[in-house]
């Protein structure tokens, strides 16, 4: 990995070794290695998905279907979105990304340290959706339509993709050394569903701010979603209506942990009222603070002892008893406890 092989067949496909091809561009340029290794090491992270998380990425998709009568291509397209989102952005991996397990167990095979340095800055990708704001025959200028930064790209890489300006595109803008480029095949949606996209988007972005959430994590969180509105919009189709006060979780350790803390509390009988006043408050944390989960255990302890605060003491839990029925440490209940208190237990109340 990371270490081009000279004597290999091109990646270019033309058949030729690669030290009499792409790599004489190499020696022309030598920053230019690393561009080609992390293109290489792109299709390796995409491969190492597919040979041994296919099954979770599979998961992904099952549990945030495409209505049925979406096309195929824009399943096909679906589905390769979402094996990107997933690999840098959900933590199927006992708490971890693919990508951040990819790194554990491969990343010492990148030999040199700017190609590393590359690879690494990769962490956390996630899609953006962008509007073409300007276009000559030396530069493409991108406006993301999300938190307005914009990012100028050399044009003759992207010169046959016939981009004109007010275009809407969706991808995974990364570091590739020499430049940014998108991470696989961005996606351009034609200019008579611009006017729709964007009107959309700034309502969901509203109403995720509105709740608590902030714009630079708006895309990553709230992609399946956003997709979906995509996919209605340029189908023309209508997606089914959902309850309004109907959550939506980011990730399944998130969902885990609130089923869990929710059959907890019915165990124990408590009010219906404050299970659901339980499960605000920990949709509320997870919007602002997006929390890294290892063991949704400790949290859904931790939860389940705040009902003493949304209670206003009516209720009293034992920290010891719940850390004992949720299987973890008394401390670490208490340390989760005080982040998710710290955070919004302020904003909640019965």
């Amino acid at each position: 990995m990371g270490k081009l092989n000279r004597n290999a067949p091109c990646e270019c496909g033309s058949g030729k070794k690669y030290k009499k091809c792409c790599g004489r561009k190499v020696d022309e340029n030598p920053t230019a290695v690393h561009y080609e290794e992390a293109t290489l090491i792109q299709k390796e992270l995409m491969d190492f998905t597919e040979k041994n998380y296919k099954a979770e990425i599979n998961q992904l998709l099952l549990d945030n279907p495409l209505p049925a009568t979406v096309s195929e291509e824009v399943q096909e397209i679906y589905q390769f979105n979402v094996n990107i989102w997933g690999t840098f952005t959900q933590p199927v991996v006992n708490g971890n990304t693919i990508y951040d397990t990819f790194m554990e167990q491969e990343g010492s095979r990148i030999v040199r340290e700017k190609t590393r340095e590359v690879v690494e800055s990769w962490k956390g990708t996630a899609p953006v959706l962008f509007s073409i704001k300007e276009l000559t025959s030396e530069t493409i200028t991108l406006e993301d339509i999300v938190t307005k930064q914009t990012t100028t790209l050399p044009y003759t890489p992207y010169a046959s993709q016939e981009l004109g300006i007010g275009e809407i595109i969706l991808g995974y803008l990364v570091d590739m050394g020499t430049r940014s480029d998108f991470f696989g095949q961005f996606i351009s949606f034609e200019p008579r569903f611009t006017d729709s996209i964007l009107t959309t988007i700034k309502q969901q972005l509203e109403e995720y701010k509105n709740a608590g959430g902030k714009a630079e994590e708006f895309m990553a969180r709230k992609f399946l979603q956003i997709f979906h509105s995509l996919a209605a919009i340029t189908e023309g189709i209508e997606l089914p209506k959902t309850e309004t006060n109907e959550r939506v979780w980011y990730n399944e350790k998130e969902r885990e942990t609130a089923e869990m803390v929710q059959r907890g509390m019915n165990e124990e009988g408590y009010p219906q009222s404050l299970i659901e006043s339980v499960q605000t408050l920990w949709n509320t944390y997870c919007t602002e603070h997006s929390p890294s989960i290892r063991k949704p255990e400790a949290f859904a302890a931790a939860l389940e002892y705040s009902v003493k605060l949304l209670s206003k003491g009516e209720f009293s839990p034992s920290q010891t008893k719940l850390a004992k029925k949720y299987g973890v440490g008394a401390s670490t209940l208490s340390n989760r406890y005080k982040e998710i208190e710290a955070t919004v237990g302020e904003k909640i109340e019965i």
